[in-house]
């Protein structure tokens, strides 16, 4: 029995002692010792071509840092599509079985944020505190909810500007339009070259990002009422008036109402027109990035419009479990706050497979390493240097469509007043109706 009982406490000796060298326990790992597994939500079918060719090399270099860093395996999972899809993809991220995804905003989202199933930046900031300082402020507003909160870090978006062709204002030697005056100077002188000045293609959507422009990029908050909830509509008079100001001056063609917008850009991409407002989106595709700049647009004859400031929408981005995020292992939050980071998200590799969405990521300081050219260069400045992120309309708009088609008939009839009046009231029964 003795015997026995040696045996027994030289063994336990044994057990302790290999513990001690090797970290490990026979009773159980340590949280730091454990493998941690990890899945992400991605917005491309892993069955796709394009996600092999485009998609491997890069989460590849994330699965491969995270072994052997964090020791924590990554895997991978396609973001559904369909509407029954998405709500089980959601369970999973409710119950943390999913860290973190890829997603515009759209209803299953609303719904995981009213079901509490995804973290906001102030519960972020209580555990991470410097976390956003890396981003351009200008960026952060845009992912902002009606109720202030923000889930969404963004990934990639669209910018909306005045898009020029810099090789045409070099060779008549015209200034860059920077102001409301120098704009009309260089209608003026392209008009006499028998250039198109502005690219207009007001038949369709063209119109809308016009209106976006001559609003938005006008006046303080007060002096934007692009939602005339309250009957207020002195902005939509004043952004009529200076788009039909530009139409005398002689800035579009003749028959702007009747060109739709992809025969307008068509004019500005083979240099019949050196001018265009136009989102980011619908151009980096096509344009030539070394003849192209793009500026926030002139200010408007009343002289209010913000310094710097631009029309942008972010279009996509990640939402991050909170029940991962909240876990009693600290590593998952550790771990999923370094992906957000620069060396992941914000890398260069990543940002280029996602830069034909006009995309611009969490850390803006990137631009700096990618200005290779006039377009990065100046939209690098325009960032950088906005104190104000406008809303396009077409985000909260309850009736888009009944409004521009106000604007239409604003521009192109005799009473301007009467027009918008009908599609303020419009407007704002729509919008009642909604809520």
């Amino acid at each position: 029995m003795k015997k026995a009982t040696k045996l027994i406490c030289l063994f336990l000796a044994l057990i302790l002692s290999l513990s001690l060298f090797t970290g490990c326990s026979g009773f159980g790992e340590t949280e730091e010792d454990q493998v941690l597994e990890m899945k992400i939500g991605i917005p491309v079918s892993t069955k796709d071509e394009a996600f092999v060719t485009d998609w491997v090399p890069v989460l590849k270099v994330w699965t491969e840092d995270f072994a052997d860093f964090n020791n924590i395996k990554l895997s991978f999972e396609t973001v559904p599509s369909d509407e029954k899809g998405l709500a089980k993809f959601m369970k999973k991220v409710k119950s943390g079985k999913v860290a973190l995804f890829f997603s515009d905003h759209n209803q299953a989202v609303t719904d995981a944020i009213a079901n509490d199933a995804v973290v906001d930046y102030d519960d972020i900031k209580v555990k991470y505190a410097n976390y956003f300082d890396e981003m351009n402020p200008a960026v952060k507003v845009l992912a902002v909810e009606e109720d202030l909160s923000s889930y969404m870090h963004p990934t990639f978006g669209t910018y909306q500007g005045l898009f020029f062709n810099s090789a045409i204002f070099e060779a008549n030697q015209i200034a860059e339009p920077t102001s409301w005056a120098t704009l009309l100077d260089a209608v003026a002188k392209l008009k006499a070259k028998g250039i198109t000045p502005i690219a207009a293609g007001f038949a369709d959507k063209g119109l809308e990002y016009m209106v976006d422009e001559m609003i938005l990029s006008e006046g303080g908050t007060a002096e934007h009422s692009y939602q005339p909830t309250f009957g207020l509509m002195s902005s939509w008079e004043r952004a009529a008036k200076d788009i039909k100001e530009l139409e005398k001056a002689g800035a579009f063609t003749p028959d702007c109402y009747n060109v739709s917008f992809e025969d307008a850009k068509d004019s500005f991409i083979s240099g019949d027109a050196a001018m265009i407002v136009a989102p980011a989106s619908e151009m980096v595709e096509d344009i030539d990035m070394e003849e192209t700049k793009i500026i926030a647009f002139p200010a408007t004859p009343t002289g209010k419009r913000e310094s710097g400031a631009f029309v942008g929408d972010i279009s996509h981005g990640v939402y991050v479990s909170k029940a991962c995020f909240n876990h009693t292992n600290s590593r998952y939050a550790e771990a999923i706050i370094e992906l957000l980071g620069e060396d992941y998200m914000a890398s260069a590799d990543f940002t280029d497979l996602v830069m034909g969405d006009a995309a611009y990521t969490c850390n803006a300081a990137y631009y700096d390493e990618i200005a290779y050219s006039t377009f990065e260069t100046s939209l690098n400045e325009m960032i950088g240097n906005a104190t104000a992120a406008d809303f396009p309309m077409r985000t909260y708009a309850a009736s888009m469509d009944t409004t521009v088609e106000g604007f239409r008939k604003a521009l192109t009839g005799k009473d301007m007043t009467a027009a918008l009046q009908e599609a303020t009231k419009a407007e704002i029964d729509a919008k009642a109706a909604k809520e």
